[in-house]
Formats: C-alpha cells, sequence, structure tokens
C-alpha cells in the first residue's frame, strides 16, 4: 500500500516576535501539532523525529548560529553549517541558540535542525544554520565557535600545601551550600604548596 505522506517532510518551530512568545509546529501535510513555551526547540525536534521527518526549522530571533555573540562582537559571523556535536558542545557552554536537549534528539534521530530568522520575510527564503551530523568539510574547521559566560566567577587559592585532602576540604562546604563548581585547574606544586584556581 503506497503511503499518503511525502518521504522528505519538514518541521517548523517558531518565535512570533509581535507576540513575544516562542511556537513550535510541525507539520505533514494536514497532520500538525503546535506547542507554546520555553520547549519549543526541543519540542519541535520530538515531533519532526516522531513524524520520521527529514528537517526541523527552528525560526528565532536570530538569522542562525555565530561563531560568538554578535551583540558582544560586531565581528561575529554566522555558521552555515555546523556538526551536532559542535552544537552540543556550543549550547553546553552558553550559547543560547538551541536547546541542548534539541540537539541531542535531533542527533540521536537524524533530524537536521535548519536555525533561522522569523524577522524576515519568509518570501526571501534566507538561510540560517543547518546543524548536522559531521561532515569531511567540517573535520578543516579548528574553532567553531566561542560563547561568553557573564556570570561566572573565577577564584584562586594560592599556596595551598600539597597533601591529599586538601582540594577536598577547599570544595565540601561549596557542595554543601549546592554551589556547582565549573572547572578546576592545579599547578604543579613548588616547594610542598599549590595553586588552585576554580569557576564558580
Amino acid at each position: 500500500m503506497a503511503s499518503a505522506w511525502p518521504s522528505s517532510t519538514s518541521c517548523a518551530a517558531g518565535s512570533a516576535a509581535a507576540a513575544a512568545r516562542r511556537t513550535a509546529s510541525c507539520s505533514r501535510r494536514a497532520a500538525s501539532a503546535r506547542t507554546r513555551g520555553g520547549g519549543s526547540d526541543t519540542t519541535g525536534v520530538a515531533i519532526a523525529a516522531a513524524l520520521s521527518a527529514d528537517v526541523c526549522e527552528i525560526y528565532t530571533d536570530v538569522d542562525g548560529v555565530y561563531t560568538t555573540d554578535p551583540n558582544l562582537v560586531p565581528t561575529a559571523r554566522k555558521i552555515d553549517r555546523i556538526s551536532y556535536e559542535e552544537m552540543l558542545e556550543l549550547a553546553s557552554l552558553g550559547a543560547k541558540v538551541l536547546q541542548i536537549r534539541s540537539v541531542e534528539l535531533g542527533m540521536k534521530y537524524g533530524v537536521k535542525i535548519h536555525v533561522r530568522s522569523s524577522l524576515h520575510d519568509i518570501s526571501l527564503d534566507v538561510p540560517g544554520t543547518w546543524v548536522v551530523p559531521e561532515e569531511a568539510a567540517m573535520e578543516k574547521v579548528t574553532v567553531s565557535g566561542v560563547t561568553v559566560v557573564k556570570d561566572e566567577a573565577k577564584i584562586t587559592v594560592a599556596d595551598l600545601p600539597d597533601t591529599a585532602g586538601v582540594a577536598a576540604r577547599l570544595f565540601a562546604p561549596l557542595a554543601d551550600a549546592s554551589i556547582s563548581v565549573d572547572m578546576i585547574v592545579q599547578n604543579q606544586a613548588f616547594d610542598g604548596t599549590t595553586d588552585l584556581t576554580f569557576t564558580v
């Protein structure tokens, strides 16, 4: 029996700037689903995966994924294509374009994600950024992007005794206060002491 559905489908998730709300919608001809709220990227990709769609289009207030935050660095460039893995890393380090879970779902179910601007006239067909499986050309790129975290502090504790258990005693009160430590760097010991730097 022939399928009534086309072999290639797409899903669109969008942001209506005038209404200041995010909307995700997926359609396969007459079938559609729509959600509102903060999980629209993830919901859009999940619906696309459930419908075996090839592509999920995420419409948002930016043209795509940039090499860094264009609001902070005016020379930031839009990335045409980025791998799922690179996008996951950027998202986990603070890039706000896509939710981490939406990228994970796209990668798991083979749904390509096209991040596009909802601020352009749709008839102009302005390309955004494609989030896709890694391609040979992507392997040539050393750095895809840089993220900025504004609400993180770097703390250095100098001249700590270089003995077992010192770091545990330092971090235990932070853990007790539910303070998450992001990165830890410990210098090589010199004269029985070391410096330890961490971010919170």
